[in-house]
């Protein structure tokens, strides 16, 4: 009886062997839970420089759910349209236009860094007043010296019941931020903190 136990027990784990040699060993990967919403990447943006010394201004990363024209500018500047004022001919853009913020709102990320970084959006899901945002970041070649970047990603969704923003980079949470105004107070950067979250 003994012998026959061991038996299937090897058998047992000579099968597991094979699913993980199937499935390269990493486990399934889950369906992001919520309904998806519709989303729409914005490009033709840079992150300003020389605003109000804050917490935003400094951190390596800042996470933003932005319903107003005039936050959304305190930001981001816009690129000028393609072959304008020193801009690249042929570089297609989608910038959040002038009356978005009537019926969208946007989620921003901004990374800084020697490297720029380049995003890719998978997913934007909604569950129990949640908007939960998927995406990858990849940082470029760094620059020389003391160059540093400031990497933007914007994306629209339609204005709705959400009341906090979740952002998973790289398959994991890096970042929470609530509904954001110009007339809100801005909190002073007491702790140095490598990310700014809007809670």
């Amino acid at each position: 009886m003994r012998k026959l136990l061991t038996a299937a027990a090897l058998l047992a784990v000579a099968a597991a062997s094979a699913q993980d040699a199937k499935t390269g060993g990493e486990p399934k990967k889950s369906e992001p839970k919520g309904a998806k919403v519709d989303f729409a990447n914005h490009t033709g943006h840079f992150v300003k420089t020389g605003g109000k010394a804050d917490a935003d201004s400094t951190a390596e990363a800042v996470y933003l759910f932005i319903t107003d024209r005039m936050t959304f500018d305190r930001y981001f500047g816009t690129v000028p349209p393609p072959g304008l004022a020193g801009a690249p001919r042929g570089a297609r853009v989608d910038p959040v236009s002038p009356r978005l913020f009537d019926t969208r709102a946007v989620l921003a990320v901004i990374k800084r860094g020697k490297a720029p970084v380049t995003y890719t959006v998978e997913s934007v899901t909604e569950d129990g007043g949640t908007v939960t945002v998927r995406y990858k970041a990849e940082a470029g070649k760094e620059g020389g010296g003391t160059a540093t970047f400031a990497s933007p990603m914007l994306v629209s969704i339609p204005k709705g019941k959400a009341t906090k923003a979740v952002f998973v980079e790289n398959g994991k949470e890096v970042g929470t931020a609530k509904p954001k105004t110009e007339k809100e107070e801005k909190k002073p950067d007491k702790g140095g903190q490598k990310g700014s979250q809007h809670d």
